[in-house]
């Protein structure tokens, strides 16, 4: 019997450590006195092997626990948190009581096909996430706000200096995302731009739920004064409407037959990279007492301008700068002080609106030298002081990096009274995560009970009372 032991231990030892396949069932049959003398590179092996088991056996329940149980509860919660941080509805009232309510967006900048041929696939996914986060926003606010008018504070597109084809493409697209409706515009590449809108033909049109629209033109859509062409100006005012003009708009109680002007509130817009040229003035034609609009009544003025009014240093976050090429304007933070006071004093506004500066900004003031400063409020009414006091409001861009910021502006033409509101979203970045993440697990979802669809209805029925709940 001792003989035999003695054989078989020796057939144990003798089995080859080289065949990795058999590694785990020879360590099994050593003694741990002969396991000790194995090498150190089979042991070290084997237990990483087992490791990954462990951890691979882990990584499946987990996964199966998320699909099965988390899945439907993260893509309810994915929705809900995309609805929250879209919704205005936490910084704008409920409700809105005054008849024109005006929705205010400003620097959109879109960006097209250059993208696409410098990035590639990245600049293509990145101009349909962009163009996703616009229209969302834009969205939101129309069913929740339900605009009387909309104003585009400019720089519609994000440089000038872009074909006349490609600032038709971008124009499109924007108004898809804007909800504006049909875009019509014949503007082709070889048009010299000497045939621009004339005089007669600066109305205003309306986008597909009926609100009027006005567009102004901004520095990256026909370029400062020494970049500015005909051309440009000709293919921003084909696609979006005249860039200058004065008009009296009406709130929701207006009656035609009546021509009431107590339901009638003034709107003057201009091109402000030129306005130091005066051009502004060959549109006014509703300042009380004209003998075109035969006012009697100061109407609520409204002045529309993509460059801010002069103000002094240290207010808002653009500093007075204006720098020139030979006699032209090449860059301008500010319009001019001289063609500011011109506008107020001729003009005489209630309300400033414009952009340019992307941060926003509130200035309140008599004169255009002489201003108070407040930062800009979510809800500031406002209603025009017996001393002349005019308040000015600067936009916050709407693009994703100033987390998709418009304003709401709402006027009640007969008391002469407005409100102002900034809503704001989630950073572009974030809203990207979420809205990827709602729709991975959303498609999973659809998967999954397109599965469980599958094998109900190849598998045979099982009896009533013999049916479980999942």
């Amino acid at each position: 019997m001792a003989h035999k032991r003695q054989a078989a231990d020796k057939s144990v030892i003798n089995i080859p450590l080289e065949d990795h396949h058999n590694v785990a069932s020879a360590e099994t049959l050593f003694s741990p006195s002969q396991s000790a003398n194995l090498p150190t590179k089979v042991m070290s092996r084997s237990s990483f092997n087992t490791f990954m088991k462990i951890l691979r056996r882990v990584l499946v329940q987990v996964v199966r626990m998320l699909w099965r149980y988390c899945l439907p509860i993260f893509t309810i919660l994915c929705v809900i948190s995309l609805y929250l941080v879209l919704d205005i509805t936490r910084q704008i009232p409920s409700s809105f009581k005054e008849p024109v309510r005006i929705l205010l967006i400003a620097d959109p900048q879109v960006e097209g096909n250059d993208k696409i041929h410098n990035w590639g696939w990245l600049g293509r996914q990145d101009l349909w996430w962009s163009n996703l986060y616009l229209s969302a926003l834009v969205w939101r606010a129309r069913i929740w706000v339900r605009p009387t008018h909309v104003f585009l504070l400019g720089d519609m597109v994000s440089s000038e200096w872009i074909s006349t084809t490609e600032f038709d493409h971008r124009a499109k697209g924007l108004y898809n995302d804007l909800g504006l409706g049909q875009y019509n515009n014949t503007v082709s590449e070889d048009d010299d731009g000497e045939d621009s809108v004339s005089q007669e033909d600066r109305t205003i049109w309306t986008d597909a739920s009926g609100a009027p629209v006005i567009t102004i033109p901004g520095n990256h859509d026909t370029g400062y004064e020494s970049g500015s062409t005909a051309e440009r100006l000709h293919r921003f005012q084909a696609a979006f409407g005249p860039s200058e003009g004065d008009e009296l708009l009406h709130d929701t109680h207006y009656d035609e037959g009546l021509e009431s002007e107590e339901h009638q509130f003034r709107v003057v817009w201009l091109n402000s990279m030129l306005a130091h040229k005066n051009s502004w003035k060959d549109v006014i034609k509703n300042t009380p007492g004209s003998t075109d609009a035969g006012n009697t009544r100061k109407p609520f003025t409204v002045l529309l301008s993509h460059i801010p009014l002069w103000r002094q240093e240290g207010i808002c976050v653009d500093q007075p700068e204006i720098s020139m090429i030979g006699k032209r304007i090449r860059t301008q933070t500010l319009i001019a002080e001289e063609t500011s006071q011109n506008l107020l004093s001729v003009i005489d506004p209630d309300i400033v609106l414009s952009g340019h500066d992307h941060e926003g900004c509130h200035v309140q003031r008599a004169t255009t030298t002489s201003m108070t400063v407040s930062e800009l409020a979510s809800e500031f009414p406002m209603q025009k002081e017996q001393d002349g006091t005019t308040h000015e409001y600067i936009l916050r861009s709407i693009m994703g990096d100033y987390h998709g910021a418009y304003g709401i502006l709402t006027i009640d033409p007969q008391k002469k009274t407005s409100r102002f509101w900034r809503a704001t979203s989630v950073h572009f970045v974030v809203f990207r995560i979420m809205y990827s993440l709602m729709i991975i697990f959303s498609l999973g979802a659809a998967v999954k009970a397109f599965n469980r669809l599958r094998h109900i209805v190849k598998d045979k029925p099982a009896p009533y009372h013999e049916l479980k709940l999942v």
